[in-house]
């Protein structure tokens, strides 16, 4: 029979269990304290190690005396709530602050218990000072990484296998439009063009096989807005650390504006090129249209001195034939004023002129001429008036209907529009005009249309679609030669079946517009004397001799410095000066300065095989003279002399 412990054997065995317990408690490497009422009632080694104070100092402090100042307040709450013996976090991280001042974090865990009657904490912590300021160091480094990728100007993504986003920057949201909640776990063939999404898959697959970082070029996205912008992706594979692939990641740079400006750029020297392949041709056009203007000349001189020195009548076979070979050089004046038109713009006689009458006119003669063409007017009845040769604005709207009338051979509409527009800096700048006042001409057609390549080149010389024989390709060139020299533009849109239409910009005038027909069948006479200078023999021979004919006495000179000279001796007698502008050595306006310092009353009438130049228009603008263009019929000829002659003085 088990004998009974004693009471004094029993305190023995409590005094030594405690002493076991202090043993126990001192030797443990995590800190062990129990709190009542706030103080501290026990604390082991390792708390006062990591404290720093006493035994006998804690026992005199309250708990959250060891707490740093930036925890204190949150020490204090959670130390209340136990006291109310409500529940609250067992374990967390505590923020001491040691004896010397140091910092010192913990990991701390509380449990509530009851001893002497009253509620108390029993707690334990263990130091991890070291594994806090790592844990510091990564998220202060992670947020500095995360500052510095979404302050990046460039898009940063990452993706998984599939595809699907798992992160983006802020800039990754401004390229495409999407919030960032938006952009997480949304596909990347979400936002990208069709084509682009298959490309994009390759590219993937072979960075995927072969780990191999890849540049991609013209990345095309679609905005949230639908916007289309162009991207340079530079992509690579994303591993864990078991160097297994789970994802990609890229860096994005849009280039959109600089892809559009190289295209403009592109374009620009396009049209460059363009301008100075055109200019190269007008200027061959405009020499050629010149000497074959002189000859033309001749041949329309001698027939109207045939006809007035044979007197044949109607009937006679010979005045058909001459009639037949007068037509024949109309036909040659009308290719070369194509030519001049392209070359130089062919402005003749510029004065201020009303577009709608130039228009009515001119579809008068392509009614008559075609039938199966519906006609329809829009025409502004108060549209400014235009300076302008309105022969040659006749002459481009001629080859438009025309042009509309070949790509509509069983029939169709053609629509006329005119009205006042007034281009302001940003139009300006589009369409390549000086901001102001213009006319705006639109002509429609309801043919064939045109593809862009044919779109391209239309106003190219000798560029036709017609068959051999049907057409020189100089049309629609001739029409852009004339607006483009009189300040104006001209453009077109068109598509495959879809007819086409020409837009014509030309500027506005101040000026009031004159309306009259000029009477060129009547042959008019004189008595005066003429100077005739021009260094093309058979065109001086020809002019003296019509002169000659229709009662004028003729002086005639092969160059400026002979006409200076004979004017010198004879300005008494000599009543007009006709002055070719085109000469070598001394030209037409250093002539005419020089005839001007010798009578500055002196009359003159310029004549030229090209069209009129700046040149001529500085010597009208002086008064007392007029323009005639090579080849003049002499009908044409004898009004133009009759009316610089009676000009007054």
């Amino acid at each position: 029979m088990a004998k009974k412990m004693t009471s004094n054997k029993i305190e023995k065995k409590i005094e030594k269990s405690k002493g076991l317990f202090k043993t126990f408690a001192d030797s443990s490497k995590s800190a062990i304290f129990i709190i009542q009422d706030e103080y501290f009632i026990y604390t082991n080694q390792a708390m006062q190690d990591i404290t720093g104070y006493s035994e006998t100092e804690l026992l005199s402090m309250k708990f959250w005396d060891t707490v740093h100042p930036d925890m204190k307040e949150i020490a204090k709450n959670k130390g209340f709530v136990r006291q109310k013996e409500e529940k609250t976090v067992a374990r967390y991280d505590i923020h001491l602050r040691h004896k010397s001042g140091e910092s010192r974090w913990v990991d701390y865990t509380g449990e509530d218990f009851v001893f002497d009657g009253k509620v108390s904490i029993f707690g334990t912590a263990f130091e991890i000072t070291e594994k806090k300021l790592t844990q510091d160091a990564l998220i202060e480094s992670e947020a500095r990484y995360r500052d510095i990728i979404d302050n990046m100007e460039d898009g940063y993504y990452e993706v998984d296998l599939a595809g699907n986003l798992t992160f983006v920057n802020n800039a990754m949201t401004r390229i495409t439009g999407y919030t960032n909640q938006e952009l997480l776990g949304m596909n990347n063939r979400d936002y990208s063009a069709p084509e682009t999404a298959k490309r994009m898959y390759h590219i993937y697959n072979m960075i995927y096989k072969t780990g191999k970082s890849s540049r991609i070029f013209d990345y095309e996205i679609i905005q949230k807005d639908n916007t289309i912008r162009i991207l340079e992706i530079s992509a690579s594979l994303v591993k864990n650390i078991q160097e297994m692939p789970t994802g990609f990641r890229g860096v994005v740079r849009d280039k959109t504006n600089i892809t559009k400006a190289e295209k403009e750029k592109k374009e620009l020297e396009k049209q460059l090129n363009q301008v100075l392949r055109m200019e190269a041709i007008g200027t061959l056009a405009g020499g050629i249209a010149h000497d074959f203007n002189n000859i033309l000349t001749g041949i329309h001189g001698y027939i109207s001195i045939l006809k007035l020195k044979l007197g044949l009548e109607k009937e006679h076979p010979n005045y058909q034939k001459l009639l037949r070979i007068d037509e024949l050089v109309q036909s040659g004046a009308n290719l070369t004023r194509q030519l001049l038109g392209f070359a130089m713009g062919g402005k003749y006689h510029v004065e201020p002129i009303n577009i709608n009458i130039i228009i009515a006119k001119s579809l008068n003669m392509i009614g008559r001429t075609n039938k199966k063409i519906r006609i329809n007017k829009q025409l502004q009845e108060d549209t400014w008036a235009i300076e302008a040769d309105a022969s040659q604005i006749e002459q481009v709207m001629l080859n438009l209907y025309l042009n509309a009338a070949h790509a509509m051979p069983e029939g169709g509409d053609l629509s006329i529009e005119t009205e006042n527009a007034f281009v302001d800096s940003n139009s300006a700048v589009h369409l390549n005009l000086a901001p102001g006042k213009y006319v705006k001409i639109i002509v429609s057609d309801t043919g064939v249309g045109m593809n862009q390549k044919i779109l391209d080149k239309i106003f190219e010389p000798f560029f036709t679609t017609k068959e051999m024989g049907r057409g020189t390709g100089l049309g629609l060139a001739s029409a852009y030669g004339i607006i483009k020299h009189h300040n104006g533009k001209i453009g077109a849109e068109s598509s495959k079946d879809k007819g086409a239409t020409f837009t014509i910009y030309l500027p506005a005038s101040n000026k009031t517009a004159v309306s009259k027909e000029q009477d060129e069948t009547k042959l008019m006479t004189g008595s005066e004397t003429i100077l005739l200078i021009d260094d093309e023999k058979t065109v001086r021979q020809v002019e003296e001799e019509f002169i000659s004919e229709i009662g004028y006495k003729v002086i005639t000179a092969s160059s400026g410095k002979e006409a200076v000279n004979i004017y010198k001796a004879q300005k008494d007698e000599i009543d007009i000066v006709v002055l070719d502008m085109i000469m070598p050595e001394m030209g037409g306006e250093k002539t005419f300065q020089a005839l001007k310092r010798i009578n500055p009353d002196v009359k003159v009438l310029l004549a030229s095989g090209y069209g009129i130049t700046d040149q001529a228009t500085r010597i009208l603008e002086q008064g007392n003279g007029e323009y005639i263009q090579k080849p003049f019929g002499m009908k044409s000829l004898s009004q133009k002399l009759r009316k610089v002659l009676d000009k007054r003085r």
